[in-house]
């Protein structure tokens, strides 16, 4: 999966046989080599998804011999995903940017905007932030994590007609 700069390859281990998955590494690898695309091992990130109770992720990989770094959460194009698929550390991430703009909000509020502009606001910057991403977390995200981002769009949703409040209760 490519994208600007990035790519993500993905790989499937069936029956603890990692032999593909590992020969797959190595094909990307060769053909970045024979491309002259420079790969940095330091940025490159390794994580499992196993929903097995006994969990067996393959044996670690190796670039050009240095270990591939293996880690629980990932964020790829603004979407925190980690090794359970439970979304809690992608709506932390959400909810901090949030709240960051709704200072500004309040700012502006108490500068005297308009009511008009401020609902331009919410629903442009606040709002695109929440519904980010949710094609991919938001049909499996907690009942409490569900809460916390409705928490903001309610606290708004007072006050004027926003946008977010419906996608939410899509989730």
């Amino acid at each position: 999966l490519k994208f600007a700069d990035d790519t993500e390859l993905f790989g499937k281990v069936s029956n603890d046989e990692d032999a593909l998955y590992h020969k797959q590494i190595e094909n990307f690898v060769n053909s970045c080599d024979k491309n002259y695309l420079y790969l940095n091992v330091s940025k490159t990130k390794e994580m499992c998804i196993d929903f097995r109770k006994n969990q067996r992720c393959p044996k670690p990989v190796y670039i050009k011999g240095e270990a591939v770094e293996r880690v629980e959460t990932y964020k790829y194009l603004g979407v925190v995903f980690d090794s359970k698929l439970n979304w809690k550390e992608n709506i932390n991430s959400v909810l901090k940017k949030v709240n960051t703009r709704m200072y500004c909000l309040r700012k502006l509020r108490s500068f005297g905007v308009n009511s008009g502009m401020l609902v331009t606001f919410y629903n442009a910057v606040i709002c695109s932030i929440i519904v980010y991403g949710s094609v991919c977390w938001g049909g499996n995200i907690s009942k409490f994590d569900r809460g916390r981002l409705e928490k903001i769009v309610k606290k708004k949703k007072k006050k004027s007609r926003l946008c977010c409040g419906n996608a939410i209760r899509q989730f």
